[in-house]
């Protein structure tokens, strides 16, 4: 009996063991080398002073109304305007696509409201903004526009 019990303890248990261990060590290995790169994330995220302000920037524009030519191809009609969007390989991408009306002022903490309709040509080029949250230093956040005119879609479709 014990002959077996020992049998099996070298069959099952050991190489088990052994393999937890290897896994273990590996995974601790590849952790300290993440650390070494980018830090612990105590100082902030991996993203902080990666971006440049530019880019910051040029991510965080808004929409503006389009006035004279734009890309047929790209624009969907809808009954609060024609929005223009972003053509990239086989799809379509509309950013920043208002819903309703921003809950700013007396529509704060009320029910959404309808946009009015309209013939008016827009952009949808660039993501709406985050609703407020938060922002600590090293959160992804801090780059992106907050407000509370968040009320946006962004709407992909392949073409």
């Amino acid at each position: 009996m014990l002959d077996y019990v020992v049998e099996q303890y070298q069959s099952l248990i050991i190489p088990t063991l052994a393999t937890f261990v290897f896994h273990e060590v590996r995974r601790r290995y590849r952790i300290r080398k993440i650390r070494e790169r980018y830090g612990d994330g105590s100082d902030g995220f991996v993203v902080d002073g990666i971006l440049s302000q530019e880019t910051i920037d040029k991510e965080n524009q808004q929409n503006q109304q389009i006035i004279g030519d734009f890309d047929k191809n790209c624009a969907v009609k809808t009954k609060n305007g024609v929005f223009v969007g972003v053509k990239e390989k086989n799809s379509l991408g509309f950013f920043g696509i208002p819903y309703a009306k921003p809950p700013v002022g007396k529509l704060r903490w009320q029910a959404p409201e309808p946009l009015p309709e309209s013939d008016a040509v827009f952009e949808a080029k660039y993501f709406g903004a985050s609703s407020i949250q938060v922002d600590y230093d090293g959160s992804f956040l801090k780059n992106h526009r907050q407000s509370e005119d968040c009320l946006t879609l962004n709407i992909f479709t392949e073409k």
